[in-house]
């Protein structure tokens, strides 16, 4: 494809367009997405009714007359001159690959306008048109306003030269946790605040196995939240369709640009960070954990296999970084029905194995804290003092937990 002139083409339809308006940005849209999507579809109407009806005025002006020209002007113009390079590098790339700002901004402004083929999981497209469910679709919508209004309206260009890491680390030899002789660090329990207010430390998301979950959709949760105010976590995305059960993706540098709401369980938009508020630069550690609430028996994940699989999945986040303190917490719990005190320790013994400390958020779950402090985890009262003693102890407690749901499970009592 000749993107050169693709993107000439648009910006001579932008200013055919003038004044712009939803109306225009949709016709945009649809003019020059080459997604299969746009073209089943019917009205983009949650982007129309965004951009005209639901965006303050000053942020309305600064997107249509500042962000949208410099979107369009700079589409494909990535280094070193075509996307298809850039594309390949995140599909071949094994191991890393460091972008600046302005070259994540071009990808992002390419989603925005659907660009993409539909194989990619990149296009915004899903976000625009209430045939495929609201939602919080129009709170996304303002997000992404917000983010382009900061990168392209505000005219930083020393901001958009400051650079982003994008990992995958990939665990090719498990580490012998049976006879390892690392130290055991116990958990820091912190029972209020959140993992994205640790601003000191490396951040773990608790991610979906395809990264960024339904970030692009119609579901709002923690990880959603977390892609869609930090929108240069969405590039991750390019690297794969699904995480590998030994790897993590981590992303250095990452700004948070969108302050936002959430109160019982709605998400809303709240502009851009405040100038005062401390945005970053965060380095956000992206882990799925097995999901126990979807067709697999719960008491599995009291087994050697599912254990396993859950410490080589911490591990290959946790040393995936040279930060010495992380920030986590119920990880694989919640909606995915994980044990919470399981989980605690598999993420401490792997988190020791990494030589890191782990600073655990409870958000002010007073029972969670006395069960991880009446198992011993936090403080100098946990009796194993190295990984492989640790380990072995999980995987009895793993072994006493598993033949004591299944006796229950059988005589139907509930414990």
């Amino acid at each position: 494809m000749d993107y050169e002139q693709v993107r000439l083409s648009m910006s001579r339809t932008l200013e055919d367009s003038r004044p712009l308006n939803g109306i225009q940005i949709e016709r945009f849209i649809r003019l020059h997405s080459i997604s299969s999507k746009i073209k089943q579809c019917g009205r983009l109407d949650l982007l129309v009714e965004t951009l005209d009806s639901e965006l303050e005025h000053n942020a309305r002006v600064q997107f249509f007359d500042k962000a949208v020209p410099r979107m369009v002007n700079v589409l494909y113009k990535i280094n070193p001159g075509s996307m298809d390079t850039l594309l390949d590098k995140f599909r071949n790339q094994k191991r890393e690959l460091t972008l600046s700002r302005s070259e994540i901004a071009c990808l992002l402004a390419n989603a925005f306008f659907c660009s993409y083929p539909d194989d990619t999981n990149m296009n915004f497209s899903e976000l625009y048109s209430r045939s495929w469910g609201c939602g919080f679709n129009k709170e996304k919508i303002k997000c992404a306003v917000t983010y382009f209004n900061e990168v392209y309206g505000n005219g930083d260009q020393n901001m958009l030269q400051e650079r982003v890491t994008f990992k995958r680390n990939t665990i090719l030899t498990i580490p012998d946790l049976m006879n390892s002789t690392e130290p055991i660090i116990p958990l820091n329990v912190i029972h209020g605040g959140s993992i994205r207010k640790a601003f000191e430390m490396v951040q773990v998301n608790f991610a979906n196995k395809i990264i960024g979950g339904d970030v692009l959709g119609s579901t709002c949760l923690r990880e959603e939240m977390w892609f869609i105010t930090c929108p240069e976590l969405i590039v991750s995305r390019f690297f794969s369709r699904e995480m590998e059960v030994n790897e993590a993706i981590i992303v250095e540098g990452v700004l948070q640009y969108v302050d936002f709401r959430d109160a019982n369980s709605y998400f809303t938009c709240q502009g851009p960070m405040a100038k005062s508020a401390f945005r970053g630069p965060h380095t956000v550690i992206s882990i799925d954990a097995m999901d126990f609430s979807n067709g697999i028996n719960g008491i599995e994940q009291y087994t050697k296999p599912f254990v396993d699989r859950e410490l080589v999945k911490a591990f290959a986040g946790f040393s995936g970084t040279t930060a010495k303190v992380i920030a986590t917490g119920n990880w694989g719990g919640g909606c995915f029905n994980g044990d919470s005190v399981l989980k605690a320790k598999i993420q401490m013994i792997a988190a020791s194995q990494a030589g890191k400390a782990l600073y655990y958020f409870a958000f002010s779950k007073n029972e969670l804290v006395k069960k991880l402090e009446n198992d011993g985890l936090t403080g100098d009262n946990f009796f194993p003092q190295t990984v492989g003693e640790a380990y072995r102890h999980l995987l009895r407690f793993a072994s006493q937990l598993y033949n004591e749901k299944k006796r229950c499970s059988s005589c139907n009592c509930h414990h």
